[in-house]
């Protein structure tokens, strides 16, 4: 990996930091103006770690981006980051980034220490399908969980009178329609993901491991979020804290759960 790479994703990692503290703070203290400064940080940690992306691709003809976990990885931080922004955008409400800009720094920070495994160039257009949607409804499922924390938030401080605090994010019926869209946007896309990976590894006769259980866990969640969610059972709370848990098993799953076979043997081939 070339110098430009490295001083990028260390600046991208010190941006990432800047809005994982910040975010936060102003959630804490109202009075504070550091939400501009958070998103700054936000934006400069996401450009650097593109540009660190495209020059670590174009050294290596643009099959490093999905040949190597680390940048899977910071792909999938860009597309969390622009989820945010998106949210932000259409809630105009500064403290959004208090749930989801501490994930993408941990995230990043995580990568950075398991560096970099490379794979062979990665041509299977199923496995690759595999990967792009998968990422794609975990995106989903991190907005979904950034509007349920900010349901289970604002609910507290409701109850708590702490009125100053609420305007900073989104109001209860905001946060549960959209955290609602998110996940119906997000589950036919990861079902699609699975299904597709769930032929691929079948088609190598591979048995199932404990990325495959966390990764059907998960669906499961969702699932049931979605079943329930107009029906008369679970309603406010316990209908955002599944959410909560399903995105904490997203990454899980996504950081810690590794399948038990060498994908190196598998992802080469048609």
């Amino acid at each position: 990996m070339t110098l430009v790479c490295y001083l990028a994703e260390g600046l991208a990692l010190l941006g990432y930091l800047v809005a994982a503290v910040l975010y936060p703070q102003r959630l804490l203290r109202p009075e504070s103006r550091s939400t501009r400064y958070a998103r700054w940080g936000l934006i400069l940690g996401a450009g650097l770690q593109g540009i660190g992306l495209l020059a670590h691709a174009g050294r290596a003809g643009g099959q490093v981006i999905l040949g190597e976990y680390a940048n899977v990885s910071f792909l999938f931080v860009l597309m969390i980051v622009a989820a945010l922004l998106v949210l932000e955008a259409r809630t105009d409400r500064p403290a959004l980034g208090a749930f989801l800009a501490p994930v993408v720094f941990l995230l990043v920070l995580l990568t950075m220490f398991e560096g970099r495994v490379e794979l062979p160039p990665i041509v299977n257009p199923w496995f690759i399908s595999h990967i792009v949607l998968t990422l794609l409804a975990y995106v989903c499922f991190g907005a979904a969980f950034c509007m349920a924390m900010a349901y289970l938030v604002v609910d507290l401080l409701l109850k708590r009178k702490r009125l100053e605090r609420v305007r900073l994010l989104p109001p209860l019926h905001v946060a549960d329609r959209t955290a609602h869209v998110a996940v119906a946007v997000g589950f036919p896309i990861f079902t699609l993901g699975l299904g597709v990976g769930a032929a691929f590894f079948m088609a190598r006769q591979l048995q199932l491991d404990i990325k495959m259980i966390l990764s059907l866990v998960t669906w499961a969640v969702y699932a049931v979020y979605l079943f329930v969610h107009d029906g008369p059972g679970w309603r406010g709370r316990r209908l955002h804290l599944l959410l909560v848990l399903g995105f904490v098993l997203v990454l899980v799953n996504y950081t810690a759960a590794r399948h038990h076979f060498k994908l190196v043997d598998l992802v080469a081939g048609a």
